[in-house]
């Protein structure tokens, strides 16, 4: 496999970080009913920013999965030690974690779970079924803009709750059709190299997606629309929340202070998202004790904090002390 660049990982990284504290605002937002304007509309605003990290993690997916020489077995071999143990392990703690405070032991409820039938483990079932669809059709001429496009009609459809496909994947988080264009363009941008184009790009409108951005938050909370993956203006919606994120990542690629901490972030990504549940919970109970909107805005930043030391000293204390460490990383998530 093609080595990336030292600069194109660092940045890649950093849009991983971003991409992995939206993620953790999509389920840092709840507030009690009641509480203070400032407060429900800081709730909202971690919804808003909680669907931006996905669309990011497929299109990174795509772009990394176009750069792979490996033949079917030695692909799935890799894929099953970086990402299904993980996952599966990952999953399973959590669901432990869930039943055992709210009951609903089952192995059927295991397994959905697992699957994200009802869990934020969605995302990992699309992103295997994206790799068995594409793995033997990806370099065949015009398949990944069919993608695209087919996707775009399959979202805006979903948007107007009359989508039928939805039905035949259980709901519309586990329909491919509904992410297979974000992991398309992530192949044309590794296939045409347009990764530094579209950097250099979404640098430059950074002052136009951000303040578009909070335009449309803005309208949208105050018509009291529905802001996610297929609401009416998702298509636009993700669009500027893409390239904002991509934007944002290479302002900070200019920032030093930001840059090393915010790679560490990108690198353990994976490994977030697979245990931010465990501390959301408390987090979000304890400060609900509070009508404080600081409070709320800071969850989704004390989340991925904490999980970057804890994964940190982790890596440390199992790398250099403990026997079979390296297989306690690989647990986890932890790949570097």
């Amino acid at each position: 496999m093609k080595k990336l660049e030292n600069s194109e990982k660092e940045y890649l990284y950093i849009v991983k970080a971003l991409a992995i504290l939206s993620v953790v605002c999509a389920h840092c937002g709840s507030v009690p009913e009641g509480y203070s304007f400032g407060n429900q509309m800081a709730s909202a605003w971690l919804g808003y920013c909680g669907t931006m990290g996905v669309p990011v993690f497929y299109i990174l997916s795509g772009y990394f999965f176009e750069n792979n020489k490996r033949e079917w077995k030695d692909f799935w071999k890799q894929k099953l030690l970086s990402i299904i143990i993980p996952w599966i392990f990952g999953a399973s703690i959590l669901w432990l974690y869930v039943v055992l405070r709210k009951g609903g032991i089952s192995f059927e409820g295991w397994i959905k779970f697992i699957l994200g039938n009802g869990s934020s483990f969605y995302y990992l079932t699309v992103l295997v079924l994206l790799y068995i669809i594409m793995f033997p059709i990806k370099k065949k001429r015009g398949v990944c803009e069919f993608w695209i496009f087919l996707s775009a009609i399959n979202i805006i459809t979903t948007s107007f709750d009359i989508n039928f496909t939805n039905g035949i994947f259980i709901n519309a988080y586990l329909n491919p059709l509904n992410w297979v264009g974000y992991f398309s363009a992530g192949i044309l941008l590794k296939r045409y190299h347009y990764m530094e184009k579209f950097k250099n790009m979404s640098i430059a409108l950074l002052p136009v997606s951000l303040t578009a951005y909070l335009i449309l938050t803005g309208v949208h909370y105050m018509k009291g629309w529905t802001w996610s993956y297929w609401s009416n203006m998702s298509v636009i919606n993700i669009i500027v929340q893409i390239i904002l994120c991509f934007g944002l990542a290479g302002y900070m690629m200019s920032k030093e202070i930001f840059v090393t901490h915010l790679v560490k972030i990108g690198q353990v990504s994976y490994t977030i998202y697979l245990c931010h549940q465990l501390i959301v919970g408390a987090l979000v109970a304890l400060t609900n004790l509070w009508d404080c909107f600081l409070l709320t805005i800071i969850r989704p930043l004390v989340v991925v904090v904490i999980l970057y030391a804890v994964l940190y000293m982790m890596k440390l204390f199992f790398s250099k002390y403990l026997y079979k460490g390296e297989l306690l990383l690989r647990l986890t998530g932890i790949r570097e």
